[in-house]
């Protein structure tokens, strides 16, 4: 085996890790990351609802007139229902996260995805009769057994201009970071399981509420916000 073969191989390898890794390098699916309307952000949350911090997190957002969109997991979903129709109610948007976002995601047959998916949009449909086209990959993984599901269920897959890492940053981190970079036509990823998410969000809404910046939700029935 020659050392040309070795980093050929490893060139090959790692070019299919960030494939895999890189949502928005869009190599496996077509994502949005950013939206048009540069006077708009686009705010959305992942992994919940959380029985406490999720309702926190809405007590805020209706406190300053502003829509979010929210990635739910469907086992969670299926023990709040309430929350997913205050969501609704409230003028949200909600997608798909995965039944039950597990590590092995990027490991699954399509089969698999297919019925994660598929058994997440019936129990939303279960709770609120509407369409749910948006999603969201677990971990931002995709390969191509998701890009065949995706395809098959008519998905719109929604990545990220901003990513917060707030599962790991100090709140106090988030916070400087979203009051120091976000812009208009961002999609930005957050958490909604989180305690300290709410009042993080308390703290940029009212930052930015003389903006002429609008906080918007993606889903095309309830709103006219264009996906780039």
């Amino acid at each position: 085996m020659t050392w040309s073969f070795i980093l050929f191989s490893l060139l090959i390898i790692s070019l299919l890790v960030v494939a895999s890794m890189v949502l928005c390098a869009k190599i496996y699916l077509e994502v949005t990351c950013r939206i048009s309307e540069k006077d708009r952000i686009a705010l959305t949350f992942d992994d919940g609802p959380h029985p406490k911090y999720t309702p926190e997190l809405l007590d805020v957002l209706a406190k300053h007139n502003a829509k979010a969109t929210f990635f739910v997991v469907g086992k969670n979903a299926k023990k709040h229902p309430e929350i997913i129709r205050r969501m609704i109610e409230e003028g949200h948007s909600v997608g798909n996260h995965s039944y039950s976002h597990q590590w092995q995601w990027g490991f699954w047959s399509e089969d698999k995805v297919y019925r994660e998916l598929r058994g997440t949009r019936e129990l939303l449909n279960e709770i609120h009769s509407q369409s749910y086209p948006l999603f969201r990959p677990p971990f931002g993984i995709s390969n191509p057994n998701i890009a065949k599901v995706v395809k098959r269920m008519e998905l719109a897959v929604v990545g990220w201009s901003l990513r917060t890492f707030d599962t790991s940053r100090k709140p106090k981190k988030v916070q400087q970071q979203l009051l120091k970079k976000l812009k208009g036509g961002d999609i930005v990823l957050m958490h909604d399981r989180l305690e300290n998410t709410p009042q993080v969000i308390d703290i940029v809404l009212t930052h930015f509420s003389k903006s002429g910046l609008k906080f918007v939700n993606l889903e095309a029935p309830k709103s006219d916000t264009k996906l780039d």
